[in-house]
């Protein structure tokens, strides 16, 4: 019986962070959206009362349509007394006002990666500091339960 599930939508990001694992990796540019309903199939096939799906890449919100196909796939296939956290693990550059309400309206945690200061951020990529510092004010403006209860900033430490 599966608990969890990590979908890797994409390989491709638009950054190129030093230490990303998933740069050298070769498999399809894409997951094809048959594989995606297959996993989620699956996962829910004898599910227990909890389970977790990760949506992740690359960087996930390459491929916006497939990400928000998974999500809504998800919440309209899961059983009524299953509890299903689903996340977002992005780099957050892509992250519009559009996106980031469907995230909320959806339940979808979002897991950020903001590595906090300007000079280690800039590292990752130019100019994308102030993109997610934006981000996680518009968040706190718009959606502050989600903000509070739904958002976490992951930070990596060199």
């Amino acid at each position: 019986m599966l608990h969890a599930l990590a979908l890797l939508l994409t390989h491709r990001c638009n950054l190129s962070c030093s230490y990303c694992y998933q740069r050298d990796r070769s498999f399809p540019a894409r997951m094809p959206w048959s594989t995606a309903q297959a996993a989620i199939d699956l996962l829910q096939t004898g599910v227990s009362a909890k389970a977790a799906v990760e949506l992740s890449g690359g960087e996930p919100t390459l491929e916006p349509a497939l990400l928000r196909r998974c999500v809504e796939y998800l919440r309209s296939a899961a059983p009524p007394d299953v509890v299903v956290d689903c996340s977002l693990t992005t780099n957050g550059t892509l992250v519009d006002d559009e996106l980031l309400a469907f995230l909320a309206d959806h339940d979808v945690r979002l897991d950020l990666s903001f590595d906090g200061v300007l000079a280690a951020q800039e590292v990752r990529g130019a100019g994308s500091y102030p993109t997610l510092d934006g981000l996680l004010v518009r968040a706190r403006n718009q959606h502050p339960r989600y903000f509070d209860q739904r958002l976490t900033v992951r930070m990596v430490v060199q």
